[in-house]
């Protein structure tokens, strides 16, 4: 820059001193609320500020970030992989499927949190040099834009990308874009911007010399850009153009800028805050305020406002601030006057207001420019009067010099003060634009002489220019002000006995008045000169009596709360239980019906007087409200044990960003798990926990929730304030909607879905239940059928076995005719040879005997045979034995039997039982006939249900296939033998004898 250019450049800025600075107002407190390390922020010591898409402020701080809701703060440090504590920036990232903030270190180091989670950006670059980030920016179109010492950039897939500008851009430390898309590259001494239309890069000229240093840079929604530069400017960009430099008057220059969307541009240093309108900067005065009545919490690093319209700032020792009304003041004065009595504020009808403390009467009021002024003001009237009555303050100390005590305001906007020592004096007050009012007294009333000697606990003037004072528990009217004798009538005594401490005058001109302990009484307005005072409500301590628009009597009472008489007396209703303390001392209607309520917790409010509940605003919450009031002009005021507090205007719920409710936190089971919408958990993982918040720091207290877990269900409001947890869920598809609501039932903002699957067990599926149908109808069919099928078999049993039992009684009949007929007819015969050869009777009849022997033997095999108690192998075996012996015997031939000891008594069927005892028997027969021994061996053993029996001869033996060519008595006993499943052996030689085995297997079933 030429030595020309330096000397423009200080003419320009000398010239902007003179001409552009304004009057700068006189110290405004405005009520912020200080956050800091006791309510849970990592440290006190902030330095960025940020909101992200779901309202979530978002603090960079000395030892790490933190991100809070409105009641909660959440941390993130070193110890969670936090590169560097110390935090430069943050933003948020787009495009993203969840939400995605980055996090600049001081380091230059960039870290990411996602889904609660911090994690390191791994940034690649082509750059040979290293490069430490110093600047971020998320463009309109979610490019990322970063800086460098020497270097502008985009970061594209976590690799950083130098952008050409064919300008060396040195020492960026901050980039923005401004409503009209231009991006603007803020370095140390220099200002650049790229055009979104040609995507080229140029230099904007500060004219300013090459060592004065850009502080601060803003972007407001009106599409204007805000430079702060040394020494002490602040210019105004438009359309790449300067309109208007502004002196600060800051110490060293404005190291922070916020634009609100009310229209003013805000600024601060390490000193102090200021405003100024900043679409007219030409008329509009520059507006000081203080953060807080100590000067060490004005060290401002970065300011915000968020989308509620609070205003936020970070400072270097008292962490964030926050201020929700704006357009709220708060005003110090020292020693507001204790409880004892209300009239201690009133607003004259210029809008001026007035506020009588122990440190006097104070004015204050808003000039021509917007700005808000307070000022002391003498007045000595109070003092010089030989009586002085003591008022008792805080302390406990009387006070004997006349001060200002009380103050009242006529129909005429007269200002009437009562001071300690019992005087009452009237001014007049001529208002002035830039300064203090003028009072003009227009008359004073001096106890002893214009009314007896005592001290007013309270009075008024009436709208018919009646004064109305109590003294003691005696109420004394003035009437006629400007009568040298103005005492009309003096009222011995109220209801009880007990003095007033407040009057009131409705629009029928009666006259109330609530005293201490004696409830409240009423005077009516046709019995002024006889009538008296008779109780209408009875209370302990009544503070203050006001009216509203419809007529009714507000009666504040202090341990009593709030209650709403009708014009008769008679209680309307009782709000005691609406507001947080029962300690009330004033309310005050404003326009539009909504009632401010003084209590000793602070200012509560309710939308009118059929609001079910009221509502609160933290800036007025905390600390004892004594008095207030509204003026003409509808600007609310309050006194409070903390000083004064004027509100402009309050925004209301309905005007403010809505957030959805968001979900925090997801537990599964007790486990901290991240939710997917439409994610599904199997039947065993039923047990849910959602924690939520729609973010507010403005109405958290005022906000709840409601829930409803399907479509079409009933909303149900959240048992905890933040939290639902849900156990034993059954399976089912579920809609889980949440939504908040203000406490006067209005909805917050459209409700929020999370959709979740829980699946039921395999043997509560579809397909189970439709495998397990098809199962039991295949069950019941196979049942059915193998019942039908057993009842076929035991039916073709039946029929089997009464063939079975024809073939036997067939067999019976042939065996009963081949043996019995055979041998009846042979002894038929025998017996008539016998007859006719008497000579040979005697061999005839002992053939006769011989064969009725053998018939009877016959009979006893059949007749054993057919019997069923013989079914067992035990009385086979025995018969096997008792006939082997038997036969063996007659024939003279000794037998030898084998047998078990024991003989389990096992089913064995008649077939079995008749063939294997007629091929033993036929066995036998062929021993006796053919063998010629004289010895036979039988054997009988039983294993794994096969049952044997071994008959053995030592006779001469034969040939077996010899035999088997001479007759059938083998062929016979060998299908015996295969009829009832069994084998037939013969083994013989001739000279050695013969052996036959038979064997048969008897069925496992058949034990009896």
């Amino acid at each position: 820059m030429s030595r020309l250019q330096r000397i423009r450049f200080a003419v320009l800025s000398f010239l902007a001193l003179v001409f552009l600075s304004h009057p700068e107002a006189l110290d405004q407190v405005l009520p912020f609320q200080f956050y800091g390390t006791k309510d849970g922020l990592v440290s006190n010591n902030a330095l960025t500020l940020f909101q992200d898409s779901e309202g979530f402020l978002w603090i960079g701080t000395a030892e790490g970030v933190s991100s809070f809701d409105g009641r909660t703060f959440t941390n993130y440090t070193s110890a969670d992989g936090l590169p560097q504590s110390l935090v430069r920036r943050i933003i948020e990232e787009q495009g993203k499927q969840a939400k995605s903030l980055l996090v600049l270190s001081m380091n230059g180091v960039v870290s990411r949190i996602i889904h609660g989670k911090l994690e390191r950006v791994q940034i690649r670059s082509s750059i040979s040099t290293p490069q430490k980030i110093t600047a971020m920016c998320v463009d309109h179109s979610g490019t990322l834009w970063v800086g460098t010492d020497d270097t502008l950039g985009q970061i594209i897939g976590n690799e950083l990308r130098p952008v050409s500008t064919a300008i060396r851009m040195r020492y960026v430390g901050l980039i923005l874009q401004g409503a009209d898309s231009t991006l603007w590259i803020v370095c140390r001494n220099n200002l650049y911007y790229r055009l979104p239309r040609t995507q080229e890069f140029a230099e904007f000229d500060l004219n300013h010399a090459s060592d004065v240093r850009i502080r601060a840079a803003a972007a407001d929604p009106d599409g204007n850009l805000w430079i702060a530069i040394d020494p002490n400017i602040i210019l105004k960009i438009r359309n790449r153009t300067i309109v208007h430099k502004l002196a600060t008057k800051t110490k060293r220059g404005a190291a922070v800028l916020v634009s609100d969307p009310a229209g003013y541009l805000w600024f601060g240093d390490y000193e102090g805050l200021y405003r100024v309108a900043r679409n007219n900067l030409t008329k509009s005065a520059v507006e000081r305020v203080r953060i807080s009545d100590d000067p060490s919490e004005h060290l401002l690093k970065s300011g915000l406002v968020d989308s509620e319209g609070n205003f936020w700032f970070a400072t270097t020792n008292k962490g964030i601030a926050r201020i929700g009304e704006k357009n709220l003041y708060r005003f110090a004065i020292e020693g507001i006057n204790p409880p004892y009595h209300y009239a201690i504020s009133a607003a004259d009808s210029n809008d001026h207001i007035w506020v009588v403390a122990r440190s006097g009467l104070w004015e204050i009021w808003r000039s021509h420019t917007g700005t808000w002024h307070k000022s002391l003001q003498r007045v000595d009237e109070g003092k010089g009067i030989a009586k002085h009555y003591p008022v008792f303050d805080i302390g406990n100390e009387s006070i004997h010099d006349g001060r200002p005590y009380s103050v009242v305001c006529d129909r005429l906007g007269r200002l009437w003060i009562g001071f300690s020592n019992a005087q009452i004096a009237c001014f007049r007050v001529h208002p002035y634009a830039d300064k203090p009012s003028r009072l003009e007294l227009v008359r004073t009333l001096r106890p002893g002489i214009d009314f007896p000697t005592a001290f007013p606990k309270c009075f008024l003037v009436d709208r018919n220019d009646r004064l109305w004072y109590c003294i003691g528990n005696k109420l004394v009217l003035l009437f006629d002000l400007t009568k040298p004798q103005p005492l009309v009538r003096t009222f011995d005594s109220l209801v009880g006995g007990n003095y007033s401490r407040a009057l009131y005058q409705d629009v029928a001109d009666n006259l109330w008045a609530g005293s201490f302990g004696g409830g409240v009484a009423r005077l009516d307005a046709d019995s002024l000169r006889t009538g008296s005072f008779h109780e209408v409500f009875a209370s302990s301590i009544v503070a203050s009596l006001t009216g509203n628009a419809e007529g009714d009597i507000m009666v504040a009472t202090e341990f009593g709360g709030l209650t709403i008489l009708d014009n008769n007396g008679n209680v309307k209703r009782d709000l005691s239980k609406m507001i947080p303390s029962n300690v009330v001392y004033a309310v005050t209607e404003e326009r539009g019906g909504r009632i401010w309520i003084s209590t000793a917790a602070g200012v509560v409010y309710l939308d009118s007087l059929s609001a079910l509940q009221s509502h609160q605003k933290p800036e007025l919450m905390g600390f004892s409200s004594l008095s207030s009031g509204v003026a003409r002009n509808g600007v609310l005021w309050f006194v409070t044990s903390e000083g004064v507090i004027v509100a402009d205007a309050f925004t209301t719920p309905e005007r403010q960003a809505h957030y959805p409710v968001v979900l925090t936190k997801f537990r599964l089971n007790g486990r901290d798990t991240l939710f997917q919408d439409g994610m599904e958990m199997s039947y065993d993982q039923n047990n849910l926990s959602f924690e939520f918040v729609s973010v507010t720091f403005r109405y958290h207290q005022e906000l709840s929730y409601h829930y409803r877990l399907r479509e079409g269900d009933r909303w149900n409001p959240a048992p905890s304030s933040r939290s639902l947890t849900f156990a034993d869920l059954p399976a089912g598809e579920y809609a889980l909607a949440i939504r908040a609501v203000h406490a006067g039932g209005a909805q917050r903002a459209r409700h929020v879905t999370f959709s979740f699957i829980i699946t039921p067990p395999f043997w509560a599926t579809w397909w189970f239940r439709g495998f397990a149908f098809v199962t039991l109808l295949l069950s019941v069919g196979g049942t059915i059928r193998y019942l039908e099928k057993r009842k076929l078999m035991r039916r073709i049993e039946q029929l089997e076995q009464e063939r079975a039992l024809e073939r036997e009684r067939a067999r019976i009949s042939q065996d009963m005719h081949d043996e019995v007929g055979s041998s009846l007819s042979e002894i038929a015969i025998l017996s008539e040879l016998a007859k006719k050869k008497p000579e040979e009777s005697e061999m005839r009849v002992q053939e006769i005997s011989e064969r009725a022997a053998e018939l009877i033997d016959s009979v006893s095999e059949i007749v054993w045979a057919m019997n069923p108690k013989n079914d067992t192998l035990d009385n086979l075996i025995a018969h096997l034995r008792r006939y082997s012996v038997k036969y063996l015997s007659l024939a003279q031939i000794n037998c030898k039997i084998s047998a078990p000891d024991v003989i389990p008594a096992l089913h064995v069927t008649a077939e079995v039982r008749r063939n294997l005892f007629l091929v033993v028997k036929e066995a036998l027969h062929n021993v006796v006939k053919h063998s010629g021994t004289a010895e036979v061996s039988i054997t009988i053993t039983l294993q794994n249900m096969l049952l044997e029996v071994g008959i053995e001869a030592n006779g001469k033996g034969f040939i077996v296939e010899e035999s088997r060519q001479l007759g059938n008595g083998l062929a016979c006993m060998s299908n015996r033998m295969m009829e009832i499943g069994g084998t037939f052996v013969l083994e013989s030689s001739p000279g050695h004898g013969a052996t036959v085995r038979v064997v048969v297997e008897l069925p496992p079933q058949s034990p009896m």
